[in-house]
């Protein structure tokens, strides 16, 4: 599983222009009279970001944060430290470092939210590795379903596609290509992510910062990362509070069209209902 994990450091001189980064969030240093700054940031993503960052001051009176981890939504733009010279003190300096990674750290993850299953209306496939279980799930929530080569893999839950891995051909048993797995990833309104994996080279049909919507085509299904077999890798993660990692979670899909929902189980084999919302 690939993290989207962004580390980034800069500092500032007192007489030092305010100034940007080309990481995600944008940091900004913009003078005001009478030896004072104010920090601000901005999310330059059309996505939620997390980020934690920490000040070393010198010289200054400060909003008394000098380490807290907050969110900032897509294209905001926001203050979040002031900085005011203290008197009769001639050296001043501040610096400061921060961690940013994609998703909201205050995420609450619902296992009664509804989830279809991720292939097109009257297909069934069996599942053949689930919850915390098999060769490759003992640590991890997820479901694998058994899919020749070529299938379509559809949108099991609306939201933004926020991760794309689509170049790689190769596919092992091993673990040494467990980083070849191709993929798409999206964002739920909630913070969680849906991770699509396994997939064929060059299929994927969507691109990052495109919505989509519950039974949209993503990509075809393939045999690539770690692998004995094609098939389609399907789990839920949400960010880690530390924002260091995501995490696995579990979740019910819909299986009939009468709309009851459950968590699958190994041998399990189902038909993709119609969507009904």
């Amino acid at each position: 599983m690939r993290t989207t994990l962004l580390l980034a450091f800069i500092c500032f001189s007192l007489f030092a222009q305010a100034q940007e980064t080309s990481t995600s969030l944008l940091f900004k240093k913009v003078p005001i009279p009478g030896y004072a700054f104010d920090i601000l940031v901005k999310n330059t993503k059309p996505y939620v970001m997390s980020y934690k960052v920490k000040f070393d001051v010198y010289g200054y009176k400060t909003d008394n944060r000098y380490e807290f981890t907050d969110t900032i939504g897509p294209g905001v733009e926001k203050n979040i430290m002031h900085l005011e010279a203290k008197r009769r003190t001639k050296n001043r300096d501040f610096t400061y470092s921060w961690v940013e990674s994609i998703g909201n750290f205050n995420t609450k993850h619902d296992l009664n939210l509804k989830y279809y299953l991720p292939y097109e209306e009257g297909k069934a496939f069996k599942v053949i590795q689930a919850y915390d279980e098999g060769n490759t799930h003992k640590t991890i929530e997820a479901i694998d379903f058994a899919m020749p080569k070529g299938t379509k893999v559809t949108v099991a839950r609306r939201g933004l596609v926020v991760d794309i891995k689509q170049d790689s051909t190769n596919g092992c048993p091993d673990e040494s290509c467990a980083s070849d797995a191709n993929f798409v990833q999206v964002l739920h309104y909630d913070g969680t992510f849906a991770k699509y994996q396994h997939l064929q080279a060059e299929s994927v049909l969507v691109k990052i910062g495109q919505y989509v919507n519950i039974g949209d085509v993503l990509a075809l299904s393939g045999a690539t990362g770690q692998v004995s077999e094609p098939q389609l890798h399907f789990e839920v993660q949400r960010l880690h509070p530390n924002l260091d990692r995501y995490v696995t979670v579990p979740v019910k899909f819909t299986v009939n069209d009468e709309n009851k929902s459950k968590i699958l189980e190994v041998g399990d084999t189902f038909t993709r209902p119609k969507n009904i919302q």
